[in-house]
């Protein structure tokens, strides 16, 4: 009987698991549509440099339970929060590490791009002078190889000019 009455336990236990998946997979309800903050829900997603599937998800979702958006909102404070989460530091880290498709280029918000156009140059600017620096220093020491060689001609027709007894 103990048998019985566990499986029967687990049994309904994994059926209350299941129905309350199933009621979390359908979404916001209209309620929440209705009462949703979609500039907060914007700016969280700028200031964690998230794309905008978030808004296009909910679109549908509510326009499921008959209500409309405040898409503008999310959007405003999506890019409220794209600012600060595209700083000047995340463009210099993206130009090191060789990013050129990050969300901040993608959306071309503007102290990201000035920040992130400034250090290519930048980094342009001490990749030139590095050439620059390593040109004369091949051309010193092609200098003194040239030195060397003729040194060691002179040398060598020294030596062939000695007496051999």
């Amino acid at each position: 009987m103990t048998t019985s009455l566990t499986t029967r336990s687990l049994l309904t236990l994994a059926l209350t698991g299941l129905m309350g998946l199933t009621a979390c997979s359908h979404g916001m309800s209209k309620q929440d549509c209705e009462s949703a903050d979609f500039y907060q829900m914007g700016l969280e997603d700028g200031k964690d440099g998230k794309t905008t599937d978030r808004l296009q998800q909910m679109k549908g979702q509510c326009s499921g339970q008959g209500v409309a958006i405040a898409e503008d909102k999310y959007n405003y404070g999506r890019q409220v929060g794209l600012a600060n989460y595209c700083d000047a530091g995340r463009a210099k880290n993206d130009v090191k590490d060789g990013k050129n498709d990050s969300i901040c280029m993608k959306d071309k918000v503007p102290p990201y791009q000035s920040a992130y156009t400034q250090e290519v140059n930048n980094l342009r600017a001490k990749n030139a002078k590095e050439l620059q620096d390593l040109e004369k220093s091949q051309a010193k020491i092609q200098q003194k190889k040239d030195e060397l060689n003729r040194g060691q001609s002179q040398l060598d027709q020294q030596a062939g000019s000695v007496p051999t007894n």
